[in-house]
């Protein structure tokens, strides 16, 4: 008898991303705070990555337009790179930066418009900045592999105060960013028929390594509303992960390539993970943070940690990620954190529970 075999075509797709945290590249005080390769030690990591993230802290201007005949202290807080700082990126495999952080308008609105121009000719993708206030919090949705994404970036904070004019940066004050942004990723999550949603959220108390319990409730509040990642920076020290086997939160990534490479702001790590669509429906897979240590001398550049140091980021996280219901485990073998859902322990009550179900059965 002669028949035709039937052929089952189930749908799998995946995305590996890395994201991590700031980047900078130079103050007015250090101009050239950048080697010509800082990221050769570390972009091995990301080769097969099909997308990595920075949050790209510096504006990137052609001149100084601000700051320049501002007292030491000022000029020491206002940054600025040079326009060679968007091939260092290209080149060193980064295909999606943030602008929504508290550095964007150190140059003015010429150094943004600037910025933005540079990276658009350097074709290295941008989110949380645009030519207006409505184009900066748009949404970026990016099709790989029969996946749709959307990426948003916004910050809590700006060094200075927030212009009228364009172009614009992404930003909400502390009330808009509680009230508004939850309903924002639901609405827009639902109406671009995204399967994840990316967050970039520049928010947080600089080099403070806990959490309060508001941001748990605030950061959950946003998972449950659809963002499915949450990549934070701005406090510049690595933070907890929370991990609820649907929706992550790395609270902070810390530095990747700063100045301010001592002590816990020169601990960092590599937030890898996987976008997977399968028929299980879109879900994320394979989480990990991979350990970093700053050299300060030469130029705050990343490397990848020795196990001594990986195990010792690894302590810290665990017991901040272990009040957060999430597990880390540390992998020997490969210098690498484990992300993990905790799991719940049983009591004598669901043992009970068990066992009267299976005798009525």
């Amino acid at each position: 008898m002669n028949f035709n075999p039937l052929i089952l075509l189930i749908f799998s797709a995946q995305i590996k991303m890395a994201a991590v945290g700031d980047v900078f590249f130079g103050r007015l005080t250090k101009p050239d705070f950048y080697h010509k390769t800082p990221f050769s030690a570390v972009k091995d990591i990301w080769k097969d990555h099909d997308l990595v993230f920075c949050n790209l802290e510096t504006p990137v201007t052609k001149s100084i337009y601000r700051g320049q005949r501002s007292p030491y202290r000022y000029r020491k807080l206002t940054f600025r790179a040079r326009p060679k700082a968007v091939s260092i990126l290209k080149n060193a495999g980064f295909n999606l930066v943030s602008l929504a952080n508290n550095h964007a308008w150190d140059q003015g609105a010429r150094g943004l418009r600037e910025t933005m121009e540079f990276l658009e000719s350097g074709s290295l993708p941008f989110i949380g900045a645009g030519p207006n206030p409505k184009e900066a919090c748009s949404v970026r949705v990016m099709n790989m592999k029969g996946i749709r994404v959307g990426f948003m970036a916004v910050t809590n904070v700006l060094n200075f105060p927030v212009p009228a004019k364009t172009p614009a940066v992404c930003y909400m004050d502390y009330r808009s960013l509680v009230r508004r942004l939850p309903s924002i990723i639901a609405a827009e999550k639902k109406r671009l028929g995204l399967d994840f949603f990316i967050l970039s959220l520049h928010y947080g108390t600089e080099y403070h390594r806990s959490i309060d319990p508001s941001e748990i409730t605030f950061g959950r509040r946003l998972r449950a509303h659809g963002a499915d990642v949450i990549i934070g920076h701005h406090p510049h020290v690595l933070r907890p992960v929370d991990y609820d086997g649907r929706g992550v939160i790395f609270w902070s990534l810390g530095n990747f390539h700063f100045d301010t490479a001592w002590g816990w702001r020169g601990l960092s790590a590599v937030a890898d993970f996987s976008l997977v669509k399968d028929s299980k429906g879109p879900h994320l897979a394979n989480i990990h943070l991979i350990p970093v240590v700053l050299q300060y001398a030469p130029r705050g550049m990343p490397r990848r940690a020795n196990r001594n140091v990986g195990w010792a980021i690894y302590h810290m996280l665990r017991e901040r990620s272990r009040r957060l219901r999430t597990r880390l485990v540390w992998n020997s073998r490969a210098s690498l954190i484990d992300v993990l859902t905790k799991k719940r322990r049983t009591s004598r009550i669901d043992v009970l529970t068990k066992k009267r179900r299976t005798s009525r059965r």
